[in-house]
């Protein structure tokens, strides 16, 4: 399917007049233009000018006639000619029409090499015609611009990605300078953007970049006249118009081609079933504007047969797809295009694929792979090869699979830079490469483990291992060099079954040889395939670079805010050109265009300053001898759960021992789990004893496997998937030995090199709620939001606790309290800065949904009964100098669980604002429990407890006082510490007062001294 769009033979011809006829245009413009160079001008008759300037034009046109007919070979020649004859001239006149068919000669020769797959030849004769261009015309010219863009796809071909991404840029930007009245020109543009992004598989910026040239090609419909293809109020010529000189509506001519070009790459970008409507809708435009100009049929013949077989083939109609196919193979017999031939064979493999005729779709392309060897457009083989791997996997040739995989590998392999048994410098290889080299090694695996029907030998096992191995260290060299974090978990999303199949074979091997490095692969893969986006920011925070490059960061969030008000603003005016709104209109959307592009460049700036930095982030090996000494040094025993689609594993760590162990099925667990939250979350519900069986049953098949290990007096948990919701404190509890429990986001977590935090200043955050709160929220929110609220309207009410817990605390600490109606967004976010010891007793709200959106309800300033909400996205972006954030309010450690980063919640806000321990909850919770365990919390740090153990402490003191009533675990059981168990107080001494009593204890001893002293020496 990546194919669909390569196919450029039906645009050359069209490019072609498109750019001439904008020469002839724009000559006398930029003719004005002071040339950068100014050539001599040589001596001699005028008319041995026009001469040859005739002939160059006459062999230009049997040129355009070899390519109106799909001869590439022949109209190279002829074009060679053509340029041949301009060069002869163009030293001896500064005449822009000769310079630009000088251009425009150059610049069809290096296309038509590019349609021929000969990628370098193809860049040297672009290269050659941008700097006819730039000389004559300066940089701002639209050739210019289509040369940068042609230049891009030989780069990308040829594997050097930055090259492409620098000359996509300069293409662009060029085009937004010159647009002017010729809109769709910057629609052009954008579709080229869109179409290398295509090539890169980055599907949010093809939605993006489409959208914006649809967008663009309507308002230029709208501005030309208006009106369907083909109908009267089209504005646009019914033929191509064949410039003998300029003409007012030639840059128009080929705007048909175009529009129909972008709406079959648009097509073919949505042929995925759940999108065919999208697919059908644009095919459906093009095929309007095909019928409609007859001069575009030869040219698109093949292109939009070629998607119409392919909207077939997805919508099952495999006789039609193939009888297409079929005529499109007739097509390749009398045309020199060897890109077309892939094509074709291409479309007719498929359709049979589709129709599980396998081993019929292998032979069909394994024809083509005969037929065609390409060699200078590395993009091609590697797709040849890729794509006769699958189709054998698919047909159980799994011998031959594994030949074309070592073939491709041996191609990306390149000498020198090593081979699968030895260390890969991932630098060496282009993102492009990285990614092929992914797709090849999970086609070997699947054909190994296929042909072997996972009846492997210890040895084969250690093969796949180390497969495995390649493909976690090639998906780490991707999270270095991709900008966003949507990427990011894609990448994650992707791989996760082959962690899973990693766990699992590893811990095989741990079973089998019990050597240590298999459990050690195990925890690797563990820790990677769930904080992909975590393990970067923790890594950020240990090396106290929290704002990092935060110029750059600062100007792409303000560039993003300026993008948001501008699409905002958009979208709200009326679009009609006749209103008074146009100009307006006009204004924003070339501002929209302006900030797009800064936004690019700087997240291009932003990548090449952190490659190194984050490529780091994620340990490429799980760093086992530091976490063993930490928890040495803490007396506590490490947890770490992988909850996968078919398996869950277990991995253990203590200081002396690391183990790995496969726990049962998920359904069976899934249920368990299912029926133990419904059961702690409503007391009265079922018995105490039945609530222990669930609480038993849970033990077994979590913790027990490897109980005989947890000797230490400190658990640490790092949860995964649904575990994240569960308290294992109840699974533990009428242990005889007890311990304290606490959890983790990341093994890292354990390694955090933050400096010490000696503040202790406490504050505390007690709104006051009547029931009757109207919520406040911005336009942006309001559409997101409206539902949101009306579903967790009645969770708001009065609080009776809130304010006692927060003031018992603020005592016992000798903190500051904010309560009541003083409790606005402004007063937290300036009081939260100083604060060593944060405390929220309020109104939580979680959006699973959006979390970034899940908030704290705090008081607004606009009067009652308001309410004004602090957002989980607005949390985030705090600097907290916070060690300890208590978080007394309901479900503020729930969230939307994402593969890769974990339970998107209130308390990972915090935890990424730069607070390094949480109490958070997990349901939620009563008013009244809360307020004890939390007062409780408080008084055993106070004594000098460390963290966890003063949760524990505090815990078990309610229940030694509670009512029988509310000892069910619903009132105690939720609240959880996320972070350490190091003490924040000495113990029972209030340090800052005792030090200034002991400062002038001294200094009174120290005169006593003084003056005894001297009385002694008198």
């Amino acid at each position: 399917m990546d194919r669909v769009c390569n196919h450029e033979s039906s645009l050359i011809t069209g490019m072609r007049y498109f750019f001439l006829l904008l020469f002839f245009q724009l000559a006398t413009v930029h003719s004005r233009v002071p040339a950068k160079k100014t050539a001599e001008i040589k001596p001699g008759p005028d008319f041995s000018i026009a001469e040859d300037s005739i002939r160059a034009s006459t062999l230009f046109q049997h040129a355009d006639s070899a390519l109106f007919n799909l001869q590439y070979d022949s109209a190279i020649i002829y074009f060679e000619k053509s340029a041949n004859q301009y060069q002869r001239i163009v030293d001896s006149t500064r005449d822009s029409l000769i310079w630009a068919g000088y251009a425009n000669a150059l610049f069809s020769i290096g296309f038509c090499h590019q349609v021929n797959r000969d990628m370098k030849k193809g860049l040297e004769y672009l290269q050659q015609s941008l700097k006819v261009v730039l000389e004559r015309f300066g940089e701002d010219h639209p050739t210019a611009a289509w040369t940068y863009f042609k230049m891009a796809r030989s780069y990308l071909a040829m594997g050097d990605g930055n090259a492409e991404r620098s000359c996509t840029l300069k293409g662009f930007n060029i085009c937004q300078r010159i647009s002017g009245k010729y809109d769709f020109l910057l629609g052009q543009a954008y579709h080229e953007m869109g179409y290398q992004y295509f090539l890169l598989n980055d599907q949010k910026k093809i939605e993006i970049y489409f959208n914006k040239t649809e967008q663009i090609y309507d308002s230029a419909l709208a501005r030309y006249g208006g009106g369907p293809a083909g109908s009267e109020s089209y504005p646009f010529p019914t033929k191509p118009v064949h410039a003998d000189g300029p003409q007012p509506n030639s840059v128009l001519a080929d705007f048909p081609l175009n529009f129909a070009e972008f709406h079959l790459r648009k097509s073919s970008h949505n042929l995925a079933p759940e999108k065919l409507n999208v697919a059908r809708y644009s095919f459906n435009k093009a095929w309007t504007c095909y019928n409609s100009y007859p001069y575009l049929k030869p040219r698109l013949r093949f292109r939009i047969n070629h998607i119409r077989a392919y909207l077939l083939i997805n919508e099952q109609k495999i006789p039609e797809a193939l009888s297409i196919a079929e005529e499109l193979i007739e097509l390749t017999k009398n045309n020199n295009n060897k890109y077309i031939f892939i094509d074709a064979f291409e479309t007719k493999a498929l359709a049979l694929e589709k129709s599980g005729r396998f081993d019929q779709a292998f032979h069909v392309m394994k024809k083509c792979f005969t037929n065609y060897r390409p060699e200078g457009d590395l993009g091609i083989v590697w797709y040849m090869h890729r794509r006769m791997a699958d189709l054998s996997l698919s047909s159980e040739r799994y011998p031959a699979c594994l030949n074309y995989c070592d073939s491709l590998m041996a191609l990306i392999l390149k000498s020198g830079h090593g081979n699968l048994t030895e260390n890969v410098n991932w630098k060496d290889y282009s993102l492009h490469e990285v990614q092929v080299l992914i797709q090849v090694f999970k086609y070997r695996y699947a054909a190994f483990s296929k042909w072997k029907k996972n009846r492997l030998s210890l040895d084969e096992l250690k093969q796949l291992q180390l497969l495995f191995k390649k493909i976690h260290e090639a998906t780490i060299y991707l999270h270095s060099v991709v900008y966003t974090d949507e990427k990011r978990l894609a990448l994650e999303a992707d791989h996760y079954p082959f962690y899973e199949k990693a766990i699992e074979f590893n811990e095989i091997l741990f079973d089998s040889t019990r050597e240590a490095k298999y459990a050690l692969n195990a925890l690797t893969w563990s820790e990677s395939s769930k904080n992909v986006l975590w393990s970067i920011r923790l890594l950020e925070q240990q090396k106290g670079n929290r704002y990092y490059h935060s110029n750059t960061i600062n100007k792409i969030k303000s560039i993003s805010r300026k993008i948001r008000d501008t699409e905002y603003t958009l979208t709200e005016m009326n679009i009609n050109p006749e209103s008074s709104a146009s100009k307006r209109k006009s204004e924003l959307q070339s501002a929209l265009a302006s900030h797009s592009t800064e936004m690019e460049l700087l997240k291009a700036q932003y990548s090449r300053e952190v490659i190194s930095f984050a490529s780091a982030a994620i340990h490429s090996e799980y760093p086992l001898a530091a976490i063993q000494n930490r928890l040495k040094m803490e007396h506590s025993v490490l947890l770490d759960y992988f909850y996968g689609d078919s398996l869950i594993a277990l991995n253990l760590v203590s200081p002396d021992t690391a183990i790995t162990h496969i726990l049962p099925g998920n359904e069976e667990l899934s249920n368990s789990i299912l029926n133990y939250l419904s059961a702690i979350k409503a007391p009265g519900i079922i018995s105490s004893d039945s609530l222990r069986a669930l609480s038993q049953n849970l033990l077994q098949i979590l913790i027990k496997p490897v109980w005989e290990y947890l000797n230490a007096p400190n658990l640490v948990i790092i949860p995964d998937g649904p575990l994240n919701m569960i308290p294992f404190e109840m699974l533990l509890e009428g242990r005889k030995t007890a311990q304290s429990v606490r959890y983790e986001y990341s093994s890292g977590d354990l390694l955090n090199e933050n400096p010490v935090r000696p503040c202790t200043k406490y504050i505390g955050f007690a709104p006051e709620y009547s029931g009757l709160e109207s919520i406040q929220y911005t336009h942006h929110d309001s559409l997101l939001l409206a539902g949101f609220y009306e579903r967790n309207r009645s969770s708001l009410g009065p609080l009776r606790f809130n304010r006692e817990e927060v003031k018992e605390s603020a005592e016992i600490l000798k903190g500051k309290v904010f309560s009541g109606n003083q409790v606005s967004r402004e007063v937290f976010n300036r009081a939260s800065e100083q604060a060593g010891i944060l405390h929220l007793a309020l109104h939580a709200l979680e959006d699973e949904e959006h979390p970034e959106y899940s908030q704290f309800l705090l008081n607004s300033e606009s009067g009652a009964n308001a309410i004004d909400p602090l957002y989980s996205f607005q949390i985030k972006n705090l600097f907290l100098k916070a060690d300890l954030a208590i978080l007394s309010a309901c479900n503020t450690g729930v969230g939307k669980y994402q593969r890769g980063n974990g339970v998107q919640s209130l308390a990972k806000a915090f935890k990424q604002a730069g607070c390094n321990n949480i109490l958070m909850s997990l349901w939620p919770v009563n008013d009244a429990s809360t307020k004890e365990i939390v007062v409780g919390f408080i008084k055993n740090l106070k004594n000098g407890l460390g963290k966890a153990d003063a949760l524990a402490k505090a815990k078990q003191n309610y229940l030694a006082a509670a009512p029988e009533e509310m000892k069910h675990p619903y009132y105690w059981a939720g609240l959880v510490l996320i972070g350490d168990n190091e003490p924040m107080f000495g113990s029972g001494v209030d340090w800052p007062v005792s030090s200034g009593w002991l400062i002038i204890l001294l200094l009174v001893v120290s005169v006593f001294f003084v003056v005894w002293r001297r009385k002694w020496i008198n």
